[in-house]
């Protein structure tokens, strides 16, 4: 094996492993809804190997499944571990809640890279070489735990040119945002995430209220609706939600009598300050990005 072949298979390995950490790390895992009911909603459950490997993300950057267990077994890890068979993966230690707020900024002025793209497949190729580029370039202002791409909210997303990125501390963005930063000759406007958010809250109370169906973010750190009984009423005496009917017969000594018509009431779950200001389809670090 030449040299420069090897360099790549050990540049590919260290991608994969740092997928697999970001995927388990508390900055996605307690985030991301479904990664979250994979491992038993508690954090720390086996997970398959190759259901990771399915996710989109995983696939580009290496769809050889053998190549994927070897990057995980090769190099020990404080945060995973793989069992002996290399068909499982899970988290050493419960994940942690972190103030993700107050170490992240704001960052506006990255290329359209996908503007153009012909499917999701092509879109999320570029977006990969995109975020890798933005992590090379904010690694110099110190270690980067996540980076976030903000997309449109339609049926085929598409990037808008701006993302959140995460550091290690508080102390470590304090410094970013002080810095002139550019991208391929673009400057960027790089702001704390916190100050970011205030500003779309003040646009938001300048623009007509418009009521419309407002999305949870998933939090494993706190307490979830049951969606299956959100619309309903709880009744007398019972510890779960029942389906609402708005008219129901009951026969009552020989007669049908109508149940009297209950208004629909709308469950609203209180959503966080961030949620309020910002609207976000999120590369949740979703567990296929």
């Amino acid at each position: 094996m030449s040299d420069t072949v090897a360099a790549t298979r050990e540049q590919i390995n260290a991608k994969i492993r740092k997928q697999f950490n970001f995927y388990f790390g508390d900055s996605n895992l307690p985030y991301d809804k479904y990664l979250w009911n994979l491992t038993n909603n508690t954090g720390v459950a086996w997970v398959p190997i190759k259901t990771i490997a399915s996710f989109k993300k995983m696939k580009s950057i290496c769809e050889d499944y053998d190549q994927i267990v070897e990057a995980l077994k090769e190099v020990p890890s404080d945060l995973l571990e793989v069992d002996e068979a290399g068909q499982n993966i899970k988290r050493k230690t419960v994940p942690v809640e972190a103030d993700h707020m107050s170490r992240s900024v704001y960052v506006k002025g990255f290329p359209l890279v996908d503007a153009d793209a012909s499917s999701n497949t092509e879109s999320i190729n570029l977006l990969t070489v995109l975020h890798d580029e933005i992590e090379e370039l904010f690694l110099s202002g110190g270690e980067v735990l996540a980076i976030r791409l903000k997309k449109t909210t339609e049926k085929q997303q598409r990037f808008k040119g701006s993302a959140y990125i995460e550091f290690a501390s508080s102390d470590i963005i304090n410094s970013v945002v002080q810095k002139e930063w550019e991208f391929k000759g673009e400057k960027l406007t790089v702001i704390k995430k916190s100050e970011y958010h205030d500003l779309k809250t003040e646009e938001y109370k300048k623009k007509p209220t418009i009521r419309k169906k407002r999305v949870r973010l998933f939090n494993a750190f706190r307490p979830q609706l049951d969606l299956k009984y959100s619309t309903g009423n709880k009744r007398k005496g019972s510890d779960k939600w029942e389906p609402h009917n708005k008219k129901a017969a009951v026969e009552k000594k020989g007669e049908v009598e109508a149940s009297p018509v209950v208004e629909k009431e709308s469950v609203v779950e209180a959503s966080s300050v961030e949620e309020k200001a910002v609207t976000e389809t999120e590369n949740k670090p979703e567990a296929e990005q």
